[in-house]
């Protein structure tokens, strides 16, 4: 399968298969390969990603409990649905936070010479927001493709609590020691020789390509 069809197969999977699940070899070589494969600043890298394993469902209950609470203030009128977010419960479970980066030797000596890398600023380098989330969608979209190629499933997952207070939120999950910016759940999908439509919502759909890309 070419490159587009790997990319339009992919869906926003809400339940995914735990009996049939990807081999931990396997997700360790994708990201590998993922490591070696997305570009980056000054190969910077100004990201971690913490990844949990299908054992452990403890961790994964409590950013489930997380994104119950963000949903309950969003939507205090609403009766919340924990369905929306049960892929905090696929096999593998990906935490991206910023990371104060080393640098390379080249980008070391650079610094001494008087250059500046946000990232590499301990005082800094949660400050460079915007560089940071580019990183992590940039990895996140070669994994996917990797994901894909190998028949495993892909869902994204923002809800849960950050700012301001993270340490205060995340406090049982003491490893998780920077801010959180995305989440990313890989496996199989629950059915899967079952068809999935898109758009999954009735008249949920992407607005015209002429409102997206502008030709000057």
């Amino acid at each position: 399968m070419d490159a587009e069809k790997l990319f339009d197969s992919r869906r926003q999977i809400r339940r995914f298969n735990h009996i049939d699940i990807p081999d931990k070899t396997l997700i360790q070589n994708l990201l590998d390969k993922t490591w070696r494969l997305v570009p980056s600043k000054q190969q910077l890298m100004p990201y971690k990603v913490f990844v949990l394993g299908p054992d452990r469902k403890k961790e994964k209950e409590i950013i489930f409990d997380q994104s119950t609470i963000v949903e309950e203030k969003q939507n205090p009128d609403v009766k919340y649905n924990s369905g929306q977010c049960t892929n905090i419960f696929a096999p593998y479970v990906l935490i991206f936070t910023p990371r104060l980066s080393k640098g390379s030797p080249a980008v070391r000596q650079r610094i001494k010479d008087g250059q500046t890398y946000t990232v590499c600023d301990p005082e800094k380098y949660r400050d460079d927001v915007q560089i940071t989330s580019i990183e992590i969608g940039m990895f996140a979209s070669v994994l996917t493709y990797l994901c894909r190629e190998n028949e495993i499933d892909v869902s994204y997952n923002k809800n849960f609590l950050h700012w301001p207070q993270f340490k205060e939120y995340w406090k049982d999950l003491p490893f998780v020691d920077e801010p959180p910016y995305l989440l990313m759940s890989l496996g199989y999908r629950r059915y899967k020789d079952k068809p999935i439509q898109r758009p999954l919502i009735e008249e949920e759909y992407k607005e015209n390509i002429d409102e997206i890309i502008n030709w000057i």
